[in-house]
């Protein structure tokens, strides 16, 4: 809170500044000395009482809104308001800071400081008490050395002063506060000011206590305990043969590790433990020499079994049953009714495995972590899985092995060898990126292969229609339809504009005058009807013309459409047509719509070829399908600011790609193109907005050219 104030840094070098002038042994008492006194009256002059403020301004805040509201009054109660915030936050920060000083300063009310003091002293001075050992030779003549000359320089090398401001940046800013209250922010915000004098006393405090701990090998604190070796102590197992001359060994080891070190064992706490063929005789003169207890092997250390034989699952039951009892007492006191209940979330967890198991699919990467017949991989099929039969192909179980590994691309002779035709027509349309990377999963149920709760509901609705007997039903028809529409072999804005179409909410002017918008609804062609589905798509001049110069004149006649739904129903659904003709004719329809938009909001100008600005070189690519051929094209160009031509490439994909996936294909192509040509400034240019979407990351790239991208 202070620090956001100027004012606060030129109170901090003045007293700074008086504090090391000061003729003290230790200015940097002084110097804290004099931050506190003078921050904490500048606090009163310029902060005042925080909880004061706050109360004054919410009382006006509650004035104001209750007077009239003008204009006045308004502004007002945003001032205050604004007011009102900016003091919330200080008192925020302050109480923040505050709380963690004042607990580690005082405690909390029931700790009486002098009396665990007492018992923190007694306690460690009894445990960690040096007996001064002298004894070293034997011990050490059988140490090995491990710090090597360098190792040893830089551990008894001086401290450097940049090891004190490094040690101080990696403290957090509010925790540890010192007796004086100051906080490692205070240091690492003034350091500028108060960095020579802690340094200093820093490196004189570690230079004194090195130079006690090289004379005398300890250093002790007025009223408190030794520091030295002995805090490092821990338990030990010690295995051995039980037999009298081993313990006279060990007995030996034990006494010159105690002379060399000073430290002693407890042999309260120490136990012994004898396998089932050692002699009575035996157990009793070792106990007797090393003054310890025997232990059963069903006895227990901190809890736990001494010792686990071979049947674990026993050793342990004790601990279980005890956890079983406590926790049967947990649930039936603290749950509530609802919690006994089985957790309807975990319950909708459960049920919807099978949903997100079937809307699961791999992306080829490279294959190798993809089973060809047991996983689903083929994004085009309905199951998502290969149903060709296996054969006698056993050498080939991953997808990476109908990977050409050398070429980056599928082997089509494997491919027609194993699976079916279309099946390998549908394997070979999945692109593959010459990268090669890993596989992944992604959601099916999407284009861009992330999960949505709506994509989820659909499936689940597939899902039960498939398992019940219901899938012959008007809504199973009705889903197949839309299904079929949406799998057209069309570009994305003409599906778009056929199911906005069907759902009758085109911007047709009979729509548009029924929902207020326009007054006239005559057609913009003939001006002799009002501009209805029927009349725009079939009855009006221009209609009829383009009708009549299509191939669909004769069995469209046939039929009356009384809505855009019924026209896409009958060459869908009923007609026979295949898909090819099915595109075209909704092709058409689209064209009389985008022809009337232009003579509705006036013809707009095409967009020419524009240069890129030099140096930079501009990449046009295109992709073209073969479906003859089961192949796609792609064709590159590239021109330089002034337009000229610099190259071109015309390359081909014997694999039958979608649409998007073969421009995905053509802007890679273009991208290796240029690099391969030296280039390494240019602008890509192509016209899938898809692909320029995804590379621009304004959209998510559908998962089937995801690794293109």
């Amino acid at each position: 809170m202070w620090l956001k104030k100027s004012s606060c840094e030129a109170i901090v070098n003045s007293a700074w500044e008086e504090g090391v002038t000061s003729n003290t042994i230790f200015p940097i008492m002084q110097c804290l000395d004099n931050c506190r006194m003078k921050l904490d009256a500048w606090n009163k002059n310029v902060f005042g009482h925080v909880g004061h403020n706050l109360d004054r301004l919410q009382k006006r805040l509650q004035w104001l809104e209750l007077q009239s509201a003008t204009p006045e009054i308004i502004a007002s109660m945003r001032e205050t308001r604004v007011e009102l915030n900016c003091w919330r936050d200080k008192a925020e920060s302050m109480w923040h800071q505050r709380s963690r000083i004042s607990w580690l300063q005082s405690g909390d009310k029931n700790t009486n400081q002098r009396d665990v003091e007492n018992v923190v002293i007694r306690y460690y001075s009894d445990l960690f008490k040096s007996s001064c050992p002298m004894e070293f030779e034997e011990i050490l003549s059988a140490v090995q050395p491990k710090v090597n000359p360098s190792m040893n320089q830089k551990l008894t090398c001086d401290f450097q002063e940049s090891e004190v401001c490094k040690a101080l940046k990696q403290m957090y800013t509010l925790k540890s506060p010192g007796p004086d209250g100051m906080p490692p922010l205070f240091f690492q915000h003034f350091w500028p000011t108060v960095g020579q004098v802690v340094t200093k006393t820093v490196l004189d405090f570690f230079n004194f206590v090195y130079a006690v701990w090289e004379y005398g090998g300890s250093c002790s604190v007025s009223r408190g305990p030794s520091i030295s070796h002995l805090f490092f102590a821990d338990d030990s197992l010690i295995f051995c043969i039980a037999s009298l001359e081993e313990c006279d060994s060990l007995q030996r080891i034990l006494k010159v590790y105690e002379e060399a070190l000073g430290q002693q064992m407890n042999r309260a706490k120490t136990s012994l433990f004898f396998s089932q063929n050692t002699r009575d005789g035996v157990k009793e003169e070792i106990k007797t020499r090393f003054g310890a207890q025997i232990i059963r092997q069903h006895e227990k250390y901190l809890g736990l079994p001494s010792l686990v034989g071979r049947n674990e699952k026993n050793s342990f039951n004790d601990i279980k049953e005890k956890l079983e009892k406590k926790l049967a007492g947990w649930k039936e006191k603290l749950l509530s009714k609802a919690g006994r209940k089985p957790s309807f979330v975990w319950r909708s967890l459960m049920a919807a495995q099978k949903i997100v198991q079937k809307g699961l699919c791999w992306r080829v990467g490279n294959g190798r972590n993809i089973k060809i017949w047991e996983d689903s991989w083929v994004p085009s099929s309905s199951i998502h899985k290969i149903i060709s039969p296996r054969g006698s192909f056993p050498l080939i179980s991953r997808v990476s092995d109908l990977i050409d590994a050398d070429q980056k691309c599928w082997n089509l002779n494997k491919l027609n060898r194993i699976f079916l035709p279309f099946e390998a027509d549908e394997i070979a349309s999945i692109p593959l990126s010459i990268r090669l990377p890993d596989d992944k999963q992604v959601w099916a149920a999407t284009s861009t292969g992330l999960f949505s709760v709506r994509s989820a509901y659909h499936l689940a609705l597939n899902i039960e229609e498939d398992e019940g007997a219901g899938s012959t039903s008007d809504g199973g028809h009705l889903r197949s339809f839309w299904k079929q529409l949406w799998s057209c072999q069309i570009p994305h804005k003409i599906r778009h504009f056929a199911w906005r179409a069907a759902r009758d909410i085109l911007p047709t002017k009979a729509n548009l005058v029924a929902r207020k918008i326009l007054e006239d609804s005559n057609c913009e062609e003939c001006g002799l009807c009002a501009e209805s589905f029927y009349h725009l798509f079939w009855e009006c001049s221009k209609a009829r013309d383009t009708w009549a110069h299509s191939p669909f004149l004769s069995p469209l006649s046939a039929v009356p459409f009384s809505s855009f739904f019924d026209f896409l129903w009958y060459i869908i659904m009923e007609s026979g047509w295949s898909v090819e003709d099915v595109g075209l004719a909704i092709t058409i329809a689209w064209a009389l719509w985008s022809n009337r938009n232009e003579m509705f909001h006036g013809k707009p100008r095409k967009a020419a070829w524009t240069p890129p600005t030099f140096p930079s070189y501009k990449v046009n690519v295109d992709a073209a399908r073969f479906m003859a051929q089961k192949a796609v094209g792609a064709g590159v160009i590239i021109r330089d600011h002034e337009g000229n031509f610099i190259a071109e490439l015309s390359q081909k994909f014997h694999a039958p790609l979608g649409t998007v996936e073969a421009e995905g294909k053509a802007f890679e192509a273009g991208i290796l193109f240029a690099k391969q040509m030296g280039i390494r400034d240019l602008v890509l240019e192509g016209d899938s907005v898809i692909v320029v979407q995804a590379l621009k990351q304004v959209s998510n790239a559908p998962s089937t050219v995801s690794s293109l991208i």
